[in-house]
């Protein structure tokens, strides 16, 4: 999402940062962009029709239909690793919940019921599992589920936030922003929750990570240079 063209806009570019190309024109702010795993579509959350709703379009931009139309905000879609299913954060039951619904936007059914918030979905390359953020523990954490909504397992305690996780490709891994060193930065663990290490270690703020598809580098959004941009890190290279 860029909003070079005067407000929040889908662009996709190259891998190398070149060939960037503008995907949607409207009023609104279109934003969470998603790739399907087979890279025809994809997913992003519109707030052209009055509120926050799941859109998917073409990889091109062609053919944009809402799929969520609900009155209350629908935000951050994420693809199911077979394309059948995505994953998204909803305020329809009063506080902000992990759903889930058919690639199509038809059979929708809730998986997480907590009074604090969930939101921030990430799928386990397997399908097994959704990683995702929450706020059950009175501050942000990184949370596990299974897809069905049981077995939900803590994976971060800490007395910052932990937040945006993003499931390595091999499914050994969790990449997720935390500022428990005194602003965002990007860390990984391993899918257990042990080995907690920082990878970013910037004055400037780091956050939304995404693994390459071979799962040797993380790209992340960075105000180091004064505005957000796209940046790209090594998985073996941190930081100094």
């Amino acid at each position: 999402m860029s909003d070079r063209s005067g407000i929040g806009d889908i662009w996709v570019m190259d891998a190398d940062g070149r060939n960037k190309r503008q995907l949607t024109w409207h009023k609104d702010v279109d934003s969470h962009p998603s790739w399907s795993p087979d890279g025809q579509k994809i997913a992003f959350t519109s707030k052209r029709s009055g509120n926050s709703d799941i859109w998917v379009m073409n990889a091109d931009g062609s053919y944009k239909r809402q799929i969520t139309t609900h009155k209350n905000d629908d935000v951050g879609p994420c693809w199911s690793p077979d394309g059948q299913k995505i994953a998204f954060s909803s305020m329809r039951s009063g506080n902000s919940d992990i759903w889930v619904m058919d690639a199509d936007g038809n059979r929708k059914w809730q998986l997480t019921t907590h009074e604090a918030d969930d939101l921030c979905t990430s799928w386990s390359p397997d399908g097994q599992k959704i990683a995702f953020s929450s706020r059950r523990s009175s501050n942000q954490d990184i949370w596990v589920m299974d897809v069905d909504g049981r077995n939900k397992r803590q994976l971060t305690v800490h007395s910052e936030s932990d937040i945006f996780p993003s499931w390595s490709p091999d499914g050994q891994k969790i990449a997720f922003m935390s500022d428990r060193s005194g602003i965002g930065d990007i860390w990984v663990m391993d899918a257990d929750g042990s080995n907690k290490h920082q990878l970013t270690m910037h004055e400037g703020y780091d956050s939304f990570c995404y693994w390459s598809p071979n799962g040797e580098e993380i790209a992340f959004v960075s105000d180091r240079d004064d505005s957000w941009d796209i940046w790209v890190i090594g998985i073996g290279k941190p930081e100094k």
